[in-house]
């Protein structure tokens, strides 16, 4: 029985890895909504697609650690989906992904 543990321990920990990855961390959380039409709303406040960047950048520069929590809407678009994780990225704050 002890043989199976050890052997398991590698992948857990992998396993642990990985999930840590996907949750938000200590910080500021601020919740970046993605609606079917496209639409970003940012802590309930519309934010154009081309300040995006420059809006998440401004709050990281003002947080000492953001995570930023992506709420799609299930007929979200994809490219949509895609250009806030690039600018979640790019501004260098923490991603989270939530349905709904």
């Amino acid at each position: 029985m002890k043989v199976k543990l050890v052997n398991c321990l590698p992948a857990c920990f992998c396993m642990a890895v990985v999930l840590s990855g996907c949750m938000p961390q200590a910080g500021v959380h601020e919740v970046l909504q993605i609606s079917a039409d496209g639409q970003f709303r940012l802590e309930g406040k519309a934010v154009p697609k081309p300040q995006l960047l420059s809006t998440l950048v401004e709050e990281q520069g003002r947080v000492q650690a953001l995570q930023v929590e992506l709420r799609l809407s299930p007929r979200a678009d994809m490219e949509a989906v895609q250009f806030a994780v690039h600018a979640i990225q790019s501004a260098h704050a923490g991603l989270a992904f939530t349905r709904g």
